[in-house]
């Protein structure tokens, strides 16, 4: 087996204590999630989608937390969010 070479790139969201990766699509758009503080904390999801270098916070309006599930390429991102009640719904942006 010939030796196969890789490319590592660290994906940080500023500010964030922690993220992590969801999704890309064909057109390099990346989904995803992170935190503000100990991610074993509740509520503490927070979304993001990264193109170019440039990071689009995702929330849903008066969610508690937001997590961003997959992205497609025509941008469409779909995810779940929890609301003011601990309820979880899921959402398209």
């Amino acid at each position: 087996m010939a030796g196969q070479t890789y490319s590592f790139r660290t994906l940080v969201v500023p500010g964030a204590a922690g993220n992590y990766a969801i999704d890309i699509d064909n057109n390099s758009r990346i989904s995803l999630g992170y935190s503000l503080t100990d991610p074993s904390s509740v509520n503490h999801e927070r979304a993001v989608l990264l193109q170019h270098g440039d990071f689009t916070p995702i929330h849903f309006p008066g969610a508690t937390a937001t997590d961003a599930g997959s992205v497609n390429d025509t941008e469409t991102v779909f995810g779940q969010c929890t609301d003011q009640n601990s309820n979880q719904h899921s959402y398209r942006l």
